[in-house]
């Protein structure tokens, strides 16, 4: 169990305030004098779009060239929960073009279905069409789907991005004994780095409030992972297995 989060059933928002970590204030978003968000320094230097919203390609592809490269070759797996249509603002159709096997979840049937037919002919991706929940666990909880799509327990990347309980479904998962190498999970860039809000875990689609950046340092760290960049919406944490092929390039 993880000790930094003791809240599984909690059906209400938690707020606090924690000191930011040293980490943290390492590889902080990059902010000009004027506020303008500036993409450079550490993994920011390779960030570069072929479909992402803010360089995640990039920095993706440069943190899997520095890894050691898979048993065998196109072996790579991602997962990306809140998939789209497979193409818009998409942080893994790059890696699906590239041979990567990928499980691609998307809630809405029209999307979903655009996902199969942009993939068609492709057996190393899968089209899920289902909405995650972070309730009890059912067929539509990330355990199940995991579970169901079976990818290998230490896959290479989770990308998760549904706008509300993104939070809950990395918890869920590593709660489960997944441990992806690379977690690339949404946050909420409107709150400040020092305070620690974590989403109601609920089902309900009334709250989109995403957690902030230091619920989630906090949360994923129980299972040994560490942030090591962020864009203006996504945090990237590698686990610590992998980590020190990485640091030198993340904290120059």
């Amino acid at each position: 169990k993880n000790k930094a989060t003791d809240s599984m059933a909690n059906e209400n928002a938690t707020v606090r305030q924690r000191r930011v970590p040293t980490r943290r204030q390492l590889i902080r978003r990059r902010l000009s004098k004027d506020g303008v968000f500036c993409m450079e320094g550490g993994l920011l230097r390779y960030a570069e779009n072929v479909t992402s919203q803010d360089g995640e390609d990039g920095i993706i592809r440069r943190i899997f060239e520095l890894l050691p490269p898979p048993p065998a070759p196109n072996t790579r797996c991602c997962v990306d929960i809140g998939a789209w249509d497979g193409r818009h603002l998409s942080n893994t159709y790059s890696l699906l073009l590239s041979g990567w096997r990928g499980i691609l979840v998307e809630a809405d049937g029209v999307r979903c279905r655009a996902i199969s037919e942009l993939h068609s002919g492709n057996s190393n991706v899968v089209a899920v069409n289902a909405k995650v929940t972070c309730g009890p666990e059912g067929a539509c909880h990330i355990t199940s789907l995991l579970e169901t799509s079976a990818p290998p327990v230490d896959f290479d990347l989770l990308n998760v991005d549904v706008d509300g309980i993104d939070y809950w479904i990395v918890h869920d998962a590593l709660a489960a004994a997944y441990r992806p190498k690379l977690l690339v999970v949404e946050f909420n860039p409107t709150m400040p780095n020092d305070l620690v809000y974590i989403p109601p875990r609920s089902d309900e689609d009334v709250q989109r409030h995403g957690a902030s950046l230091a619920a989630l340092v906090e949360m994923v760290a129980g299972w040994d992972y560490c942030l090591v960049e962020c864009t203006m919406f996504n945090a990237f944490f590698l686990h610590r297995s992998v980590l020190p092929y990485v640091l030198d390039v993340a904290v120059p």
